[in-house]
């Protein structure tokens, strides 16, 4: 279970990036696809949408991508990959 400041650390991190009325999700399995906000201890936020940005586990990524870069995190089981994805051109 994620702890409550380590969620506000992540939110914190969407709204400054994305506005204040931008919604953040926990990752749920699945892909997800877009660029890296950024981390904090506990968390890697991906931005989905204008608005919207999905919070990935550290633990469960089998590395840390950068803010910035664009990328693709597939979860099998309880574990997820990450894949770059080129820039359009």
């Amino acid at each position: 279970m994620q702890s409550d400041e380590a969620w506000r650390q992540a939110q914190d991190l969407t709204t400054s990036s994305l506005g204040l009325k931008a919604k953040l999700f926990p990752a749920q399995g699945g892909s997800y696809q877009g660029a890296i906000i950024g981390a904090t201890n506990r968390h890697v936020v991906q931005r989905l949408t204008p608005v919207s940005a999905v919070a990935h586990d550290r633990e469960v990524l089998d590395q840390i991508p950068k803010a910035g870069e664009r990328v693709r995190i597939r979860y099998t089981g309880e574990k997820a990959r990450i894949e770059r994805v080129p820039a359009h051109t």
